[in-house]
């Protein structure tokens, strides 16, 4: 992980489309901020070419933008052949991030009920490693991190929005209860 000082100056220019994908979909706006910085240090990683900017390529040219959509997976959108989707914008690209998160704790809260502590944390294991798999997990009673790049995406996601909630509480409010 890189030093924490930096994250919110290379998030500056992304976070209205975070906080507005955020918000529409019902996912945490400081989980959505952290799931960027994993994913694409919110441009600036190593191997981004184009770095700073949404347009950029990472995973040896496998993945677009700041959420890092795998081409493998996403060229529909890419192309723009699925309509809903713009991933050439900011917010697109957040709203499809977002998106993706929240269909898959819908989904692992109805498959398994008996792990709410691990529903948010789940479905982010979920946006890295699939949603297949993720559940292939739970239900063999496994931690869902363990499909996931480094075993540890979706506790260091989380880990990287607490410190955002810590150190700018107005853009990314701490979660209620």
């Amino acid at each position: 992980m890189t030093d924490p000082r930096d994250d919110l100056a290379r998030l500056a220019p992304w976070v209205p489309a975070i906080c507005d994908a955020a918000d529409e979909f019902g996912v945490r706006r400081s989980v959505l901020a952290a799931m960027c910085l994993r994913e694409s240090l919110a441009g600036w990683a190593p191997g981004y070419t184009r770095k700073g900017t949404h347009l950029g390529w990472g995973d040896a040219g496998h993945a677009f933008g700041l959420w890092q959509c795998d081409r493998r997976f996403w060229e529909q959108v890419l192309r723009g052949m699925w309509p809903g989707h713009q991933l050439l914008t900011p917010l697109g690209q957040a709203r499809a991030a977002a998106a993706t998160v929240a269909g898959a704790r819908r989904f692992l809260e109805a498959r398994h009920p008996g792990v709410a502590f691990l529903h948010e944390r789940a479905a982010l294991s979920a946006y890295n490693a699939a949603l297949h798999r993720v559940d292939a997990q739970l239900e063999a009673g496994m931690d869902p991190d363990a499909v996931t790049t480094g075993s540890d995406y979706g506790k260091d996601v989380l880990a990287r929005a607490a410190v955002l909630e810590r150190r700018d509480p107005i853009a990314f409010p701490p979660a209620a209860g």
